[in-house]
């Protein structure tokens, strides 16, 4: 005889997601670069580097580019040299978020914030049991897609 197949049937729950992007393009890491707050020598100078890659047929995508401006940004142009000798401790995103590295009010972040309102928002009017939410905020491809 086959086991009892037991179904158990939940509350519904609603499901969201934000593409994060700067104008269309990029990911969570072109945001960051975007929303930068300090002066960023060091970074802003990765500009040559990739022109004389390309120079050189050589190339770096968009987004090891970013990714490589935002670890810049983050060692070079922001800590100190004693916090550079600590890189994996000091320099690291978690550590970053504990600086004032970032414009947490520049316009790109305006639709981020628009779609966690709608979470607030929502949850005022609810009960607790409807109120359970699952959200996350992605990056997405080139071609805007998940």
């Amino acid at each position: 005889m086959p086991p009892d197949i037991k179904v158990k049937i939940m509350p519904a729950c609603s499901i969201a997601c934000y593409i994060t992007n700067v104008e269309g393009y990029g990911e969570q890491i072109t945001v960051l670069k975007t929303i930068k707050s300090k002066d960023s020598p060091f970074a802003d100078c990765l500009y040559e580097w990739k022109k004389c890659l390309e120079e050189r047929s050589q190339t770096i995508k968009d987004k090891d580019f970013d990714k490589f401006w935002v670890n810049t940004y983050q060692r070079f142009d922001l800590s100190t040299k004693k916090e550079q000798k600590q890189a994996f401790r000091k320099c690291n995103p978690e550590a970053s978020m504990k600086k004032d590295i970032w414009n947490f009010e520049h316009r790109v972040l305006d639709g981020s914030k628009e779609f966690l309102k709608l979470f607030i928002n929502g949850y005022n009017g609810t009960s607790q049991k409807q109120a359970s939410l699952h959200f996350s905020i992605i990056d997405s491809k080139p071609d805007g897609s998940c």
